[in-house]
């Protein structure tokens, strides 16, 4: 037969060259899968990119204008984005309205296997908004003042690292306190002692071994009697609901555990106006080391300012719709002292047993934030915060102001919506 007799009628080869035929469509679909899948990749990228540069230009809104915020917020994209390959950025917005800042941007993502088909190129688009919460905010700062925290491991004071971190806290917060008692701070320094202000002296809540000692109180109370000294209810008028006052404090100047008056309990106070943000911050500078440790008096105390109890009513009541409270209790060191019934008690155990019914009193009410400053009974701090990740563990005391700033990022109250 002829030869071309024979290619005429022989279909071998026949399925390769029909394969060779359907092989281009399929790599076509493959290399499209491929360029949605980066381009997918690009716009998740993208959605973190204008997430992120809204929570972070939320938080300083207050003190920027317009231009600035749209300078600094298109900067954020662009290098968040830097790491990005093949993704050009076209437009990037940076709007507010009143409480809310959106983030908007736009660009392209070059194509590799679709381009033989005409597509260089695939859009990605993503925006965001940020708002502050119109929830209230009320803090109460528990800091320990007992005399280890004048120790200075690492050649930093603990004490000085306190007042400067605490100082730090209070810039921040009112930079957020935009309008009237949206952000409130109290500040409850302790040992095995807390002060009040004198004032109350003649208050029938306050439980008198000499009732002569009223005329001459310097404002010092100590635990109550059990069971109601790890909770901040009001006392009725059963004696051992009552605080124990003292005349003078268990640690006067010059005894070696002595370092003067500790520091009188800010009552929960806004943020917005500089008086009031001037006595907070003297507060804290008031701070000085001296004298035993008793969390549970700390912790009581921390929570009476925050709910509406015999000696504070700026609380507004619990469960109020949009307040949210905060506590942070931080301590360097092992409960030491309490008073049992009246009685001076020197046993660890005991002491902690009242401290793990006061946290869980606490945890009921407010959100609890714990530090361990160098020192103290992790256990006991950790559960006795709200949850494992609201413990923190500062072993150097130059750590503690980024500590701070971490818990306030978490309660600032910023929320955001895409």
């Amino acid at each position: 037969m002829a030869i071309w007799q024979r290619f005429k009628t022989d279909q071998r080869g026949a399925t390769a060259v029909m394969f060779g035929l359907a092989l281009v469509p399929v790599m076509g679909l493959a290399g499209a899968a491929i360029d949605y899948g980066r381009a997918t990749a690009a716009r998740m990228h993208l959605q973190r990119a204008v997430d992120d540069a809204a929570l972070l230009l939320v938080r300083e809104a207050s003190a920027l204008k317009d231009a600035e915020l749209k300078r600094q917020g298109t900067e954020v994209v662009k290098g968040l984005m830097g790491v990005a390959r093949g993704v050009s950025l076209d437009r990037i917005e940076v709007s507010r309205d009143g409480r809310r800042i959106r983030v908007a941007a736009e660009g392209t993502v070059a194509t590799t296997f679709m381009g033989v088909a005409g597509f260089a190129s695939m859009k990605i688009a993503s925006e965001a908004q940020s708002t502050w919460g119109m929830q209230k905010i009320e803090l109460a700062l528990v800091l320990d003042n007992t005399g280890s925290m004048n120790e200075s491991p690492q050649g930093k004071r603990k004490i000085d690292e306190l007042k400067a971190a605490a100082g730090r806290l209070l810039e921040d917060l009112r930079a957020v306190a935009q309008e009237p008692d949206t952000v409130k701070v109290s500040i409850v320094p302790f040992d095995t002692e807390v002060r009040l202000d004198t004032k109350y002296r003649n208050e029938s809540w306050l439980r008198w071994e000499n009732p002569a000692d009223r005329l001459s109180w310097t404002g010092y109370v100590e635990d109550r009697d059990q069971p109601h000294d790890v909770t901040a209810a009001p006392a009725t008028g059963d004696a051992a609901t009552k605080h124990r006052a003292r005349r003078v404090s268990r640690y006067p100047a010059g005894t070696g555990t002595g370092r003067g008056d500790i520091a009188a309990i800010r009552p929960l106070t806004s943020l917005y106006g500089y008086a009031d943000y001037q006595a907070l911050t003297d507060t804290v500078a008031a701070m000085r080391p001296r004298g035993n440790t008793n969390i549970t008096l700390g912790v009581v105390w921390g929570l009476a300012t925050l709910t509406k109890s015999d000696a504070f009513s700026e609380a507004e009541p619990v469960g109020t719709k949009g307040v949210k409270k905060f506590m942070i209790v931080l301590t360097d060191g092992e409960n030491t002292q309490s008073l049992v019934n009246g009685a001076v008690n020197t046993k660890r155990s005991v002491i902690d047993a009242r401290t793990r019914l006061a946290c869980e009193t606490a945890k009921g009410v407010v959100t609890v934030y714990t530090i361990r400053l160098v020192e103290g009974n992790a256990d006991l701090l950790r559960n006795c915060a709200s949850d494992p990740d609201k413990y923190y563990d500062v072993t150097d005391p130059s750590k503690l102001d980024g500590v701070f700033q971490a818990i306030i990022r978490e309660i600032s109250g910023t929320r955001l919506s895409v």
